[in-house]
């Protein structure tokens, strides 16, 4: 009679973890007469009553995901919705406004020409108010309206390095000048950031000065072939 009791107890605690008090008294009411109750077991019953902490399923430390929400429902998520809505028309507007500067496409290691407007004002049309910059593209940081490159040109023998966001209204234009510039084409480029062109000689990376020495070589020629 113990050992079936024994296997009634070890199937009911597998069942149920923790043991219900209810089930376990109604099991021992289950006893013939003549089977005795440890007086402790009985005490310890009678001492647990009907405590919600050994109820089944009182330690559940899972519970049930909620399914029934619909999607960007949060303030958080329709708030970042929102945010990615109006930065996407802002790029587009920029866009539209200076097609010049997206037009051509460009990778690391071109050589670039960019207009830029110094005074005047964004809506400026007078070429004596514009500068332009030239560079090879170190790097280019692709941060939505914060869309940037890094050129670097060396000018009069100093090395100059400058950041020029692409979608500012300042911006009108920006031509290749030549593809591939610190290898010449010999050496594909593999890398998206060209930072160790700025432990190179100077010489490798001056596109002002190599842009002003092919003009002059130009006029010669042409100067040439007129005579």
């Amino acid at each position: 009679m113990l050992g079936s009791l024994c296997g009634k107890l070890n199937a009911l605690s597998i069942r149920a973890s923790p043991l219900q008090p209810r089930a376990l008294s109604a099991l021992f009411s289950t006893l013939p007469a003549d089977v005795e109750v440890p007086q402790s077991t009985a005490t310890a019953l009678d001492d647990l009553g009907d405590d919600h902490r050994f109820a089944v399923g009182a330690f559940v430390h899972h519970k049930k995901r909620f399914t029934n929400y619909k999607k960007f429902e949060s303030p958080r998520k329709r708030a970042n919705k929102l945010y990615d809505s109006i930065m996407k028309e802002h790029i587009e507007k920029a866009k539209e406004n200076t097609p010049e500067v997206w037009q051509e496409h460009f990778r690391v290691g071109d050589a670039v020409e960019i207009d830029v407007v110094l005074q005047g004002g964004a809506n400026t049309t007078d070429r004596q108010n514009m500068t332009k910059y030239r560079g090879v593209v170190l790097g280019i940081f692709r941060r939505k309206l914060d869309h940037s490159i890094l050129l670097k040109d060396v000018i009069d023998g100093h090395p100059l390095e400058m950041i020029v966001p692409l979608h500012s209204p300042l911006v009108k234009s920006l031509k290749v000048l030549e593809r591939n510039f610190p290898f010449k084409g010999r050496k594909k480029i593999k890398r998206a950031k060209l930072y160790y062109l700025s432990d190179w000689n100077p010489n490798f990376t001056a596109v002002t000065g190599s842009t002003f020495k092919k003009k002059k070589a130009a006029l010669r020629l042409a100067a040439k072939a007129k005579k």
